[in-house]
């Protein structure tokens, strides 16, 4: 049996056709089912660490520090004023106003854990298909006028863009509505046009 643990965990095999077919594994001890395992998912965990923890670690880790708006989150994680710090990794955070936001923030933890723990269970959430009926938008919505730090540097974080298609496209719609002969438009005129095709 050991021998065909070694041969589980040293080898890389092309296919499950040809690892079944050289080992002829015996599934009914359980020491080679867990070698098989890891040799099935092993590729699976060297491509996550691959792309996700060194390609995009920064942004999975930015990921990770904007789950503190998540209520369900601090419900199950508890918040602390060092997950409030934690946003300063955000490059959004160096804005003179959000970051006046985020020291404020920091008083808020308290009010914002206390309303978090007030959610109610997910069984008592469900539906009667079984689904979770919690809205974060909703929470958020009856929430906010408590929570205006939080507020404040939430709908930063969700307007900001990840990359420059938006303004491209906005630009691009500018440009083919304004010719020269309407360079003179009022700017608020220029503003409700671009809204109005953007937002469509």
């Amino acid at each position: 049996m050991g021998h065909q643990l070694l041969i589980f965990s040293q080898r890389k095999w092309t296919s499950l056709r040809e690892l079944l077919f050289y080992t002829n594994p015996d599934f009914s001890k359980t020491e080679v089912v867990k070698a098989y395992a890891h040799t099935v998912v092993a590729p699976a965990v060297d491509y996550w660490k691959r792309t996700i923890e060194v390609k995009k670690g920064a942004q999975v880790e930015r990921m990770k520090r904007v789950r503190i708006f998540n209520p369900l989150h601090v419900l199950a994680n508890k918040m602390s004023v060092s997950d409030v710090e934690g946003l300063k990794i955000l490059k959004l955070s160096q804005h003179p106003q959000i970051m006046l936001q985020i020291e404020v923030m920091k008083t808020e933890v308290i009010k914002y854990q206390t309303l978090a723990d007030s959610i109610k269970p997910h069984v008592e959430r469900k539906d009667v298909k079984g689904n979770d009926t919690f809205e974060i938008s909703d929470w958020w919505k009856a929430n906010c006028a408590m929570l205006p730090a939080f507020t404040y540097v939430l709908r930063a974080v969700l307007t900001n863009s990840p990359n420059s298609c938006p303004p491209e496209r906005l630009f691009s719609i500018f440009n083919s509505t304004f010719d020269a002969d309407q360079s003179r438009s009022y700017a608020d005129y220029m503003q409700l046009s671009m809204q109005s095709q953007f937002n469509r």
